[in-house]
């Protein structure tokens, strides 16, 4: 049981949560009954996620030298989808750990998920949610937290108009490819600042079918860099690469 004084504290920091006005739901599965529930405000986590979450909490929780807010710090860094996390004691002797939820942004490499905030977690720790775009990206990047971030960021910008009928490709922050369905032999090149969207996209084609009607496309693969300020520039790349 932890100190009085804690218990007094969390409660002050519960009714501040509640007033808050994040609706947030008990999430009901197979786990045995415990002293722990968890509350968060998706209902989008795989049941066996809620399971770990509340096993873990219930085995940190019984340790003495443990407190609440340990607990919450803790099992954030095993779940790092769980974001602003709070407790509040309830009639039963019964504790309940509240968290906000980063949510699932893009599908990475057909097994990952990119959340909201950059944070890379498996495909399957969440069901349910809102179809999202597919991206692929380089394998040295998914253990790079910052770079992971910046792309977040970037996809959050681009329209789902262009993510529905383009595959996209990030290398870094600072190389990323647009390859449309029906244009093998034509990239875009953008970056995290410099992002893609209908209008550019449009252009692209316009440049393209111009490169078709001079008939040089069988000399290479062609490459729209937009990541200058009101210009695109192409040029023809060399081997299986860009340029």
């Amino acid at each position: 049981m932890k100190r009085p004084g804690l218990i007094r504290g969390l409660l002050v920091i519960g009714v501040l949560y509640a007033a808050s006005g994040v609706v947030h739901r008990l999430n009901v599965h197979s786990c045995a009954r415990t002293q722990v529930g968890v509350k968060l405000n998706i209902d989008t986590v795989c049941v066996e996620e809620l399971c770990a979450i509340e096993t873990v909490l219930t085995i940190l929780h019984e340790q003495a030298e443990y407190t609440v807010a340990d607990c919450i710090t803790q099992v954030q860094g095993q779940f790092p989808y769980l974001k602003e996390g709070v407790a509040v004691f309830e009639p039963g002797s019964l504790i309940v750990y509240n968290f906000l939820c980063l949510q699932p942004l893009c599908v990475v490499n057909n097994e990952y998920l990119l959340l909201n905030d950059g944070v890379v977690v498996g495909k399957n720790t969440f069901c349910g949610y809102a179809p999202v775009p597919f991206i692929t990206v380089d394998q040295s990047l998914m253990q790079d937290e910052c770079q992971m971030r910046k792309i977040a960021d970037a996809m959050v910008r681009i329209d789902r108009a262009v993510t529905a009928v383009n595959a996209i490709h990030w290398q870094n922050i600072h190389t990323g490819f647009i390859d449309a369905q029906d244009r093998s032999d034509f990239k875009v090149m953008f970056d995290v600042t410099h992002i893609p969207t209908t209008h550019i996209l449009a252009h692209c084609t316009t440049i393209h079918h111009e490169l078709q009607d001079a008939h040089v496309l069988s000399q290479g693969l062609w490459v729209a860099d937009i990541r200058f300020k009101n210009q695109i520039i192409v040029y023809r790349g060399k081997g299986g690469g860009y340029g």
